[in-house]
C-alpha cells in the first residue's frame, strides 16, 4: 500500500512536542519509509499559532475561534496572513 499519511497533532501536542521537532519527525519518517506525508494542525488556538506552524511547514491547518484570544481574531484576520 502506498497511500499518503496524515499526522495530526492539536496545540498542546505541538507545544509539548515543538514545531521543529514535529516537522524533523515526519522528515524523517518521509525519508526512512519512502511515505508520503503530510502534518496537519489541528483545533490551532490562534491565529498566531496556526501562522507558526504554516511558518513550519504544516500542510494543513484548522483554526478553533472559538479558541481565539481576542475579538479581531475571531472575525477572522486569517486573511492578512499568506
Amino acid at each position: 500500500m502506498n497511500a499518503p499519511v496524515l499526522v495530526k497533532l492539536v496545540g498542546q501536542e505541538v507545544d509539548d512536542i515543538g514545531l521543529a521537532n514535529v516537522r524533523d519527525l515526519v522528515d524523517n519518517a518521509k525519508r526512512e519509509y519512502g511515505v508520503e506525508m503530510y502534518v496537519n494542525l489541528d483545533h490551532s488556538p490562534s491565529v498566531e499559532a496556526a501562522k507558526k506552524g504554516i511558518d513550519a511547514g504544516f500542510g494543513f491547518i484548522h483554526i478553533d475561534v472559538s479558541q481565539a484570544e481576542s475579538r479581531r481574531e475571531r472575525r477572522g484576520n486569517h486573511h492578512l496572513y499568506s
